[in-house]
C-alpha cells in the first residue's frame, strides 16, 4: 500500500512525512509511532526494518488480562468486597465456558475474535448492573442490608447469565442457537459433564422456551418474557402497510439490546441477511 511507504521516512532517523504533493512534515524530537495492524502483509522489508516488532497470537494472550482490565477498573460504585467477588466468581464460571462451546460447537453469523466478545460482554454486564443499583429494592439503609444484600447477589448472577446469553450466544446462527441453549441451561444447573457449577441459582431461568426468550428485570427482580415487557401493539385503522413495523419477538428483543447499546454509548453491529429488518432496528 502506498501510504505504508510514505511512512518508511517518518520511521527514519529524520522523522519527516514527506507527502506526494511534495510537502514536509516533521516530527519533533518527542513524538513517537505506534501502529496496530492486522497483519503485515502489505509491508515491504524496507518498512519491517524501521520498525521494533511486537507480535502477539490472539489466542497466546488468553482473555484475562481483558477480564482482569474491566473488573478491577470497571466495576460500578456501590457494590461491597463480598458483591464484588460474586461478580468474579460468576464470570470465572460462565464466560470461558460460553466461549469455548461456541467455538467448538456453534456457528457464528459474523466472524468474531474472543476479545472482541469478551469486551461485548462487560460493557453489556457492568452496565446492567450500574442501572440495576438504582432501584430501590438494592438500596442498603439501617434495617434492611441483609435483604438489599441477598437481591444484588440475586441480581449480579441473572445479569451476568443474561449478559452471556446476548453476547456470546447471541452471535449464534439460528440453527446453532438450540445447541447453545441446551449447552447453557446445562451448565447454569450443575448438569454439564466437563464444568461444574459454582452454585445454585436462586431465580434459575424458566424451563419453558429458550434462553433467548426471557429477559432479566431488575426493577421487577424476576425472568420477564420479551413480548411482556411491552405494551401490545395497536394499529390506527388506515394505516398505510408499508410504514408498519410488526411487534415480534425478534422485534422487542434487538430494539431492547439496541437502545440500552445507545444509552450507554455502546458499540455494536446488527448481522443478518437482506430482508430481516435491520435498517427498520
Amino acid at each position: 500500500a502506498v501510504w505504508i511507504e510514505n511512512m518508511n521516512t517518518v520511521m527514519d532517523e529524520n522523522k519527516k512525512l514527506c507527502l506526494n504533493s511534495g510537502e514536509i512534515i516533521a516530527m519533533s524530537s518527542n513524538m513517537r509511532t505506534i501502529m496496530e495492524p492486522q497483519d503485515v502483509a502489505e509491508a515491504s522489508p524496507a518498512t519491517i526494518s524501521r520498525n521494533g516488532m511486537v507480535y502477539f497470537e490472539p489466542h497466546l494472550m488468553g482473555v484475562d488480562p481483558l477480564i482482569d482490565k474491566f473488573l478491577k477498573g470497571g466495576m460500578p460504585e456501590g457494590l461491597d468486597e463480598d458483591e464484588i467477588q460474586e461478580v468474579f466468581n460468576m464470570v470465572g464460571w460462565l464466560l470461558k465456558a460460553c466461549l469455548h462451546f461456541l467455538r467448538e460447537e456453534c456457528q457464528e453469523v459474523s466472524p468474531t475474535q474472543d476479545p472482541n466478545l469478551v469486551q461485548s460482554f462487560m460493557y453489556l454486564m457492568l452496565s446492567h448492573i450500574k442501572d440495576a443499583l438504582a432501584f430501590p429494592h438494592f438500596k442498603k439503609a439501617a434495617g434492611n442490608e441483609d435483604t438489599a444484600k441477598k437481591n444484588i447477589i440475586n441480581m449480579i448472577d441473572c445479569t451476568t447469565m443474561f449478559c452471556c446469553i446476548w453476547s456470546i450466544g447471541a452471535v449464534c446462527v439460528t440453527a446453532s442457537r438450540p445447541n447453545f441453549n441446551t449447552f447453557f441451561r446445562s451448565l447454569i444447573t450443575g448438569k454439564h459433564e466437563t464444568f461444574k457449577a459454582l452454585k445454585k441459582i436462586a431465580q434459575e431461568l424458566p424451563e419453558r422456551g429458550s434462553i433467548f426468550d426471557w429477559v432479566y428485570s431488575a426493577e421487577h427482580m424476576a425472568w420477564k418474557g420479551w413480548l411482556d415487557t411491552v405494551e401490545p401493539q395497536t394499529i390506527k385503522a388506515g394505516t398505510a402497510v408499508e410504514t408498519l413495523v410488526i411487534q415480534t419477538l425478534d422485534n422487542v428483543r434487538y430494539r431492547y439490546v439496541l437502545n440500552h447499546c445507545i444509552n450507554h454509548r455502546i458499540k455494536l453491529l446488527f448481522c443478518g441477511p437482506t430482508g430481516t429488518g435491520k435498517t427498520a432496528y
